[in-house]
């Protein structure tokens, strides 16, 4: 449902900044809300064909990466 030609963005990325030494990668953004809501950081990307090698690089620094 993007706009066509819209680059992927991750969701949540306030995420990154708020997390001590662990995240959660979720494939969509519902699910990043919801274990945000519970207490669990995370960010979320809308499908798993959404991966760019960018986003390794906003992780890189956690001791884990939940996906």
């Amino acid at each position: 449902m993007a706009v066509a030609d819209e680059p992927v963005r991750m969701f949540n990325v306030a995420a990154i900044h708020q997390a001590d030494d662990e995240i959660h990668l979720c494939e969509g953004e519902l699910d990043g809300i919801i274990l945000d809501q519970i207490g669990l950081p995370a960010v979320g990307l809308p499908g798993v064909n959404s991966w760019r090698n960018h986003h390794r690089r906003m992780l890189a620094g956690f001791n884990r990466v939940h996906v």
